[in-house]
């Protein structure tokens, strides 16, 4: 909750992830070099390991992320209790059923505005591609709350 209140007043992608989802592995080097050029367009964004098994370790992460050379996105790790609670806020639930990777858009002022859902096992970079990078310029430069 911290890092979203530090975020409230300008655009925030928090994508949700676990350390056994293929796709969430694929995706973060690719997230790691938009990660910058959405930052220059007034966008945050933080990946939020939510591991609905319990197992992740931020050590296992902190490993991860030198192993892909991640080191400009943004890391948290969600543990315990808290799980459902992140969940929750992204219309999820241990019991209900998850889908990673899941990524919420929210709008100035902590509103979410809209939210994606997986990722293709993809060759070629998605995050940093130059039609999901003018989406988002499109979405920050605009009034839309």
């Amino acid at each position: 909750q911290t890092q979203l209140d530090e975020h409230k007043d300008g655009w925030l992608i928090i994508n949700y992830w676990a350390t056994w989802c293929a796709p969430c592995i694929q995706e973060l080097p690719d997230m790691d070099a938009a990660s910058g050029a959405l930052a220059d367009r007034g966008i945050n964004l933080i990946s939020l390991n939510v591991d609905v098994m319990r197992k992740d370790t931020q050590d296992e992460i902190t490993a991860l992320f030198a192993e892909k050379a991640i080191d400009v996105l943004q890391n948290a790790h969600v543990t315990g209790p808290d799980i459902n609670g992140a969940l929750a806020a992204a219309g999820m639930s241990t019991s209900e059923g998850t889908a990673f990777p899941h990524s919420i858009i929210f709008a100035p002022g902590g509103e979410p505005y809209a939210y994606f859902e997986g990722m293709p096992l993809a060759k070629e970079p998605i995050w940093n591609s130059e039609p999901f990078l003018a989406f988002f310029e499109a979405l920050a430069s605009s009034e839309a709350t």
